[in-house]
């Protein structure tokens, strides 16, 4: 069984502190998950117990986009994909998680028809001609290792995968916090120490601060669970310590 990056982003959403994070996953979820893969990066490099989960995460399929661009021409909003994009259907349970299709009018997201089929886009505007529509399929990406048999039994298999779902989900909300930390200790060292606490930075620095320690304090709890249990579901003699 591989592990969706799709599904390490759906456990971060909950975590994420700030609202804004929410409301940008639901206007616009692509531009969301291209975001988030620079903390998911951030996140992988930092999951280094136990070492074979480490190196397994190393094995994954990076996002991948491809967008097809059709020009306007005022009478049609029937188009075609091209044949050099290998069509895939999200709503297939093989591909739910996977892909996300995009679908643009004149620089603005809207829902369209698509018939993978013939290959058919109907967009639901006909635009003035010179203006351009615009589909783009998304692969998500995933990891391509399989993480079954980490255990004894396919339970205990579904309760290793879950914790290393939470504990990356944990490391990439890390990876988001400690940069707005960061730029929050920027901004003090050019303002004023008095400046800084009138315009409540220096509580929303404590709140941060407070916040990154918990998630330390998660992700040693749920990685110490999650080395113990590989080791002695299935013997340390096989995987080593871990």
């Amino acid at each position: 069984m591989s592990i969706l990056f799709s599904e390490i982003y759906t456990k971060a959403i909950a975590l994420f502190d700030d609202p804004k994070i929410t409301k940008a996953y639901n206007t616009n979820e692509v531009q969301f998950y291209k975001l988030m893969y620079t903390y998911l990066q951030n996140a992988i490099a930092l999951f280094i117990n136990p070492v074979v989960i480490g190196a397994k995460l190393s094995m994954y399929e990076p996002p991948q986009g491809l967008m097809d661009i059709y020009e306007a021409d005022g009478v049609h909003n029937t188009f075609m994909v091209d044949e050099s994009i290998n069509l895939y259907d999200p709503t297939k349970q093989e591909n739910i998680g996977r892909y996300i299709h995009v679908f643009i009018e004149d620089g603005k997201y809207v829902e369209a028809e698509i018939d993978y089929e013939t290959r058919q886009i109907t967009f639901p505007d006909i635009l003035p001609k010179g203006k351009e529509y615009a589909f783009e399929q998304y692969y998500i990406g995933e990891f391509t290792e399989n993480f079954n048999g980490l255990s004894m039994s396919p339970s205990a298999d579904n309760l290793i995968i879950g914790q290393i779902k939470d504990v990356l989900a944990r490391l990439l909300v890390k990876a988001w916090a400690e940069e707005e930390r960061n730029l929050l200790l920027d901004i003090r060292n050019l303002m004023q120490d008095s400046d800084f606490k009138i315009m409540g930075n220096d509580r929303i620095l404590r709140s941060k601060n407070a916040w990154v320690d918990q998630l330390d304090s998660e992700i040693l709890q749920i990685q110490n669970k999650l080395a113990w249990g590989i080791r002695f579901m299935k013997g340390s003699q096989k995987l080593g310590r871990g």
